[in-house]
């Protein structure tokens, strides 16, 4: 049995943090719109599909797999309409380098507000270690 009170959650949670880029957060609300109107799971010989919050049409091919299946595609339906929602979107990016999807998602895009606050990354250690043997030397 779930807690009486395990609704009120979603409630108490203002803003979310997304550790993805403005064009992924587009994508997902994109995938919410398409479901409304009888959008049904990705096919691979799908032509391309056209995102607002990207630039060129999406070929079908790159899309995460999870949207093969009607179970992947539903959770992401689900959490994009959450995304809704909310006070406020925190995207790990900054405006100047997705300036096309950050004017897309605080203008065209019936989101919450979005903000930019990138690139959050981690720096503790010694990064030539941490990169391994893919760092390039000149």
């Amino acid at each position: 049995m779930l807690c009486p009170t395990s609704h009120l959650v979603w409630f108490l949670i203002c803003y979310i943090f997304l550790a993805s880029g403005a064009a992924f957060l587009g994508s997902m609300l994109y995938l919410a719109d398409r479901f409304d109107k009888g959008g049904t799971t990705f096919k691979r010989t799908d032509p391309d599909s056209i995102i607002p919050s990207y630039v060129n049409p999406v070929p079908s091919k790159v899309l995460p797999s999870l949207l093969f299946h009607d179970g992947g595609y539903s959770t992401f339906v689900g959490h994009a309409r959450k995304f809704k929602e909310v006070k406020g979107i925190i995207v790990n990016t900054f405006a100047e380098l997705e300036s096309h999807a950050v004017n897309y998602l605080n203008g065209e895009a019936s989101v919450p507000p979005v903000y930019t606050v990138g690139p959050v990354v981690y720096h503790e250690g010694n990064s030539q270690k941490l990169m391994g043997t893919n760092v390039i030397r000149s």
